[in-house]
């Protein structure tokens, strides 16, 4: 037997918190996150956490219509931006979370107030995917080949003395002592509670899944959607399902004696499944359900039962599983969209679809809620620039389309003299824009060409002959001054990049760069000094109009970029997962906002430096309406209110700083928003599960007019709206 003390020292966070912060940004599609959920659990009747990758938890408190914003860790103290496996609740209080950060290591959290702080208690080495707790003391962990046991709710662990032949998949526990586990083609039984594993059934698949009625009564399940059963604590098995078809099979539960659901699905390939059982598992059929992802974990309180999966997906039925809704929202569907255009805080466009199912969807409410207004073009359009409520253009990978009614007619513009659109396309006014493309039998030479009547007719301004491969960015300023990335094949050496200026509309060009082995395929100035090119995880800086450069990596590689102005930009980067990160001083640094997981920014929008949106994989759409920021959020934690409240604002009239303070007597989702005086939405200051307690939030209105503006709190069934007045 090995005994491990948890190999970490940790201080207890206690209930005196007084200040945390609140993430700038939050998901409006998919809702509430896109991240992949490998766990659920029912804490009451009606509260509920869910977690998965890159550190997500969300809660909800009205059995899983709305959850929190999994951006904010004001609920979530405590825990790393791990992947989170399993959780495990002895009450509605206590309870127990394992992550690992992708094989190194498993830690394990606790927490003794509903999950709202936590405590990691211990580290161990190896992959670890599943954790059981009888009571406040006892409980194990996996582990890689290891199962670990603690018998004093985590202060010290101890495990199996020989290692199992390869990674611990599931654990179930019947008592203190009888337990089984799962692997690769193995399936073992414990008498001694843990210490030792004696081999019960073997087949040729891979057991990811355990679940035992009774010390005698247990099923095994895994890939091949294979179900296996046990009447006599695990001598003998059979086969009760096995359907290749439906993929692996990930989590089983019985809601009663005769009643039991078994979920999982394709990882590529066959979509999420649900089957159930009504004879004590001897047959399995299934659930009428849809579902593109795999379904990782579902639970149940009462007749509701609660699924959830990757991309974020989250299925909920309320009458015991006959019939299943998707929670939150996923409109936009879970296509990637790939260009984003607001005009205002509540008008906007994206686009998704393939290769001949293009679509245009438009949001009036900012992005609330989104209508298709254009589908069916022939290719995939992933550019998209609006200039007013009316005029707008959508591009393809060789058309033009214009509307002139907000998007819901689009005019195919006149052809473009070249066989294909091979870099960004942008229009600087209405009627003025450049493209670069190929032309010729062979698609062998590239073109830079210009329209000045909005998209009628094109005129060529550049042809680039010999070994010019294509011309990778354009950006121009006006109607004189351009820049080009242009790529040079260099045989066998690779491609190289030339960047080249113009100042009189593209009738000279002056070449200001030479680079070997790369191409900067992302380009863009605000002015004539401040610019920025880049490729892969290299970003150049210019601000004397590209005549030097500045060069820095970044930590992964540019997915997208945006400017609002020569100083202030985001940028989505791409190493383990894709972080959101921010500057202020045109690029020189740059601050990590967010992390979004396995899902990549195609593109954003900014109104000004405070409101935008980006888009994505998987449907994305985040918004901000801070610029990114974290909110400050003052918990007072001597006051514990009786009763929902919203107070005056202090000071009011104000200018530009006002304090706003709320009470809540109850646990729930909350928002704060701030609205102008035609109810536009201008700021929101919190939207997030938040503990019962006293709360203060700072409202700055340094770029707002004077004039009335209304906050309206919201939690629970609880409404309130008050009036402030900025007085500049």
């Amino acid at each position: 037997m090995k005994t491990i003390i948890a190999a970490l020292i940790f201080q207890f966070i206690l209930y005196s918190v007084t200040f945390t912060q609140i993430s700038g940004w939050y998901f409006q599609n998919p809702s509430p996150t896109n991240m992949g959920l490998n766990s659920v659990k029912f804490l009451t009747m009606n509260d509920i956490i869910a977690v998965g990758y890159f550190g997500t938890v969300i809660k909800s408190t009205d059995a899983g219509l709305t959850w929190s914003n999994p951006f904010s860790k004001t609920s979530f103290i405590g825990l790393e931006s791990l992947i989170y496996f399993n959780i495990s609740f002895i009450n509605p209080a206590t309870g127990f979370i394992t992550g690992n950060n992708s094989g190194s290591y498993t830690k394990v959290y606790k927490t003794t107030n509903a999950g709202n702080y936590w405590v990691p208690v211990a580290a161990f080495a190896g992959l670890g995917e599943s954790i059981q707790f009888l009571n406040e003391s006892t409980g194990w962990v996996t582990s890689g080949l290891f199962i670990y046991r603690t018998t004093n709710g985590g202060s010290s662990w101890d495990s199996n003395s020989a290692s199992m032949p390869s990674m611990v998949r599931g654990i179930h526990f019947t008592n203190s002592l009888t337990g089984y586990s799962c692997m690769y083609r193995r399936v073992h039984k414990t008498t001694d509670g843990g210490l030792n594993w004696n081999l019960v059934d073997s087949v040729n698949l891979d057991f990811t899944n355990l679940y035992f009625l009774n010390s005698n009564t247990g099923f095994v399940s895994g890939t091949g959607s294979i179900i296996r059963k046990t009447t006599d604590g695990g001598v003998s098995w059979s086969t009760k399902l096995s359907n290749p078809q439906t993929g692996t099979l990930s989590c089983m539960n019985f809601i009663n004696s005769t009643t039991g659901f078994s979920v999982g699905g394709g990882f590529s390939g066959p979509p999420g499944c649900i089957y159930r059982s009504t004879d004590t598992g001897d047959s399995w059929q299934l659930v009428s359900f849809t579902s593109k992802y795999h379904i990782n974990s579902f639970n149940f309180s009462g007749n509701n039962i609660v699924a959830v999966g990757y991309g974020g997906r989250i299925f909920r039925s309320s009458d015991y599983g006959n019939n299943w809704n998707e929670s939150g929202s996923f409109h936009p569907p879970g296509s990637s969209l790939y260009s984003v255009s607001f005009i205002d805080a509540n008008t906007g466009w994206t686009t998704t679809g393939n290769t001949g199912s293009g679509k245009i969807y438009r949001t009036v409410d900012g992005g609330l809620s989104w209508e298709i207004v254009h589908t069916g073009t022939p290719y995939m359009i992933d550019k998209l620039q609006f200039f007013n409520a009316n005029t707008g253009y959508a591009i393809d990978w060789r058309t033009v389309y214009k509307t002139t009614n907000g998007g819901f007619n689009w005019v195919q513009m006149p052809p473009l003299n070249i066989n294909s659109i091979s870099c960004d396309i942008s229009f600087y006014d209405l009627n003025t824009g450049y493209a670069s493309g190929r032309f010729g039998s062979t698609s062998t030479y590239p073109r830079i060409i210009r329209t000045t009547d909005g998209a009628q007719s094109w005129d060529t301004i550049k042809c680039i002959y010999g070994q010019c491969t294509d011309v990778a960015a354009i950006k121009f300023l006006d109607n004189n001054t351009g820049w080009i990335s242009v790529s040079y094949c260099t045989y066998p050496m690779g491609n190289d990049c030339r960047i080249f200026k113009t100042t009189n509309g593209g009738n000279n060009w002056a070449e200001q760069r030479y680079d070997t082995g790369i191409v900067y395929n992302i380009m863009d100035f605000k002015n004539i000094n401040t610019g920025w090119v880049m490729k892969g995880d290299r970003i150049l800086n210019t601000f004397d109009g590209g005549n030097t450069w500045l060069s820095q990596q970044l930590p992964g590689t540019v997915y997208s970029f945006h400017m609002v102005n020569h100083s202030t930009g985001w940028i989505n980067v791409w190493g383990y997962g894709g972080s959101l990160l921010k500057t202020t001083n045109s690029g020189i640094n740059w601050n990590v906002q967010i992390d979004l997981g396995l899902t990549g920014v195609m593109e954003m929008s900014f109104i000004n430096e405070l409101t935008g949106w980006a888009v994505g994989t998987e449907g994305l759409v985040i918004k901000t309406t801070n610029g990114g920021e974290l909110v400050p959020l003052n918990i007072i934690q001597s006051e514990l209110p009786k009763e929902f409240l919203l107070l005056q604002n202090y000071p009011n009239p104000f200018n530009p700083l006002t304090n706003l303070k709320f009470l809540l007597p109850v646990s729930g989702i909350t928002s704060l928003k701030i609205y102008d005086v035609l109810g536009r939405e201008i700021q929101v200051l919190v939207n997030q599960h938040l503990s019962r307690g006293t709360y203060e939030v700072q409202f700055d209105g340094s770029n707002l007019p004077s004039g009335v503006y209304f906050y309206k709190l919201e939690s629970n069934s609880f409404t309130e709206t008050k009036k402030m007045v900025l007085v500049k």
